[in-house]
């Protein structure tokens, strides 16, 4: 198995070394990228693991809770989108009966 050793200078830059020799020397973000890319870890750009928190303990404790709760966020997001179109409707309706008068 490889070893992995990012050096982050006091700057924008940093240095991954793979097994003691240099592979990457930029903005940390390029060794951030780089290692993601030698472990295989997928990168997923997203605030669900949060759970629509702003602390530590807010964090989903397994994908599955994470995934559970992105789940739900997208239904209520869909509910609440009918939601806005039933009321859209509804005040449209409203309109037209008040212009009747």
């Amino acid at each position: 198995m490889s070893k992995f050793v990012i050096y982050q200078g006091s700057g924008e830059w940093s240095a991954l070394y793979v097994d003691g020799k240099l592979d990457r020397v930029g903005d940390h973000y390029l060794a951030d990228e780089r290692l993601r890319e030698l472990v295989g870890a997928e990168t997923v750009q997203s605030d669900d693991f949060m759970r629509g928190g702003d602390y530590r303990d807010d964090a989903a404790p397994t994908l599955d809770d994470l995934n559970a709760y992105a789940i739900d966020r997208a239904e209520k997001a869909e509910h609440a989108e009918q939601l806005r179109e039933q009321a859209a409707e509804l005040l449209a309706q409203a309109e037209k009966l008040s212009a009747e008068r």
